[in-house]
């Protein structure tokens, strides 16, 4: 190990910056940026890779607030996970042609950056009108958190949305999905506050945990009929939501997916679902009543935690009637089969 001039240095890794200047160039001779190298280091604003580096690791940029401008070489094979997490002031990434992998979220909470540019002659990845995805355009991989529009349509032929690819954006009210859309990932749109309605095509079949979660502003989404699951936390914290229908395909809905959706006042349950998660509806404030079908043979634990003055209607002699006699701060009022 040795440091050379506030950079410290371990078998050509540099795995820590120690000092306080605005502007760097990494020295010659390093093959790599180590995990969590320059974390939190918020007084930098320029910094300069030499040629030779050949990967960024995992954090190696994260929180530095104060990042406007970094220059990668050709050199440069991989970008690690979340490498440039919360670089709040990072307007511009050019992706050079070396790039074979990018880490997820490697762009997460870059809540000013406007363009990624790709290089023409890059393999494996390509930008469309400055936002990242795959070479074959099937995987929306980042959408450009800083750009002011307000609408977004994700371009046909899409059949995934990576993890974060929405999350954090602000001024984005309304997105687009096409029916070549297939999956949306962990987190795809979580904390996209500017969020107001979405439309989600039968085509999806897979919609991953936290999704949509903390889009405060989201009033309306119409989700896909052909997904099994509404996935844990899949809507929490979606303040703002006063509609959902769940589609008659849903078997289960997953843990705190409704959590502290005070918007919501009623909502039907399809004949499909068997099971509602722990806290699924938990702190639902305004929840006042909840139809249950004679389908479901399990209510787990804290699932409408919460829900004051909630009462249930489902027929006599179902499971959601003895789940209901079971807690004293919920009515329930028979109907028939």
């Amino acid at each position: 190990m040795k440091n050379y001039n506030d950079f410290i240095i371990e078998n050509d890794v540099l795995i820590k910056y120690t000092g306080k200047n605005t502007a760097i160039a990494i020295p010659n001779g390093v093959v790599g940026i180590g995990d969590d190298a320059f974390r939190g280091c918020d007084t930098l604003e320029n910094i300069i890779l030499p040629n030779g580096v050949n990967y960024i690791g995992f954090q190696a940029f994260s929180y530095c607030e104060n990042l406007q401008h970094i220059t990668i070489p050709e050199s440069v094979v991989s970008i690690g996970d979340l490498a440039f997490l919360a670089c709040s002031n990072l307007s511009t990434i050019k992706i050079p042609a070396s790039i074979k992998t990018i880490g997820k979220g490697a762009f997460n909470r870059c809540i000013k950056l406007c363009n990624i540019v790709v290089s023409n002659n890059n393999a494996f990845y390509k930008d469309i009108d400055g936002n990242l995805y795959t070479k074959d355009g099937k995987t929306l991989i980042q959408y450009a958190a800083g750009k002011d529009d307000q609408e977004f349509s994700v371009p046909h032929g899409t059949t995934n949305i990576a993890f974060q690819a929405f999350g954090t954006c602000i001024a984005i009210k309304q997105v687009i999905i096409p029916d070549t859309l297939e999956s949306i990932d962990v987190c795809s749109f979580s904390d996209c506050v500017g969020l107001q309605n979405i439309v989600i095509p039968d085509s999806v079949t897979s919609i991953g945990n936290v999704a949509f979660s903390g889009c405060l502003n989201l009033e309306y989404i119409s989700l896909s009929n052909s997904i099994l699951h509404i996935s844990d936390q899949m809507l929490y914290k979606c303040t703002s939501l006063k509609e959902v229908l769940i589609p008659n395909s849903v078997k289960e809905i997953g843990e705190a997916a409704f959590a502290q959706c005070e918007s919501i006042e009623n909502i039907t349950i399809p004949q499909s679902v068997i099971r509602i998660g722990n806290s699924a509806f938990s702190d639902c404030n305004k929840l006042k009543y909840i139809e249950l079908p004679d389908s479901i043979s399990s209510i787990e634990a804290y699932a409408f935690e919460g829900c004051n003055g909630l009462t249930i209607i489902a027929p006599i002699g179902t499971y959601a009637e003895y789940y209901a006699n079971r807690k004293k701060s919920i009515k329930f009022i028979s109907k028939e089969k």
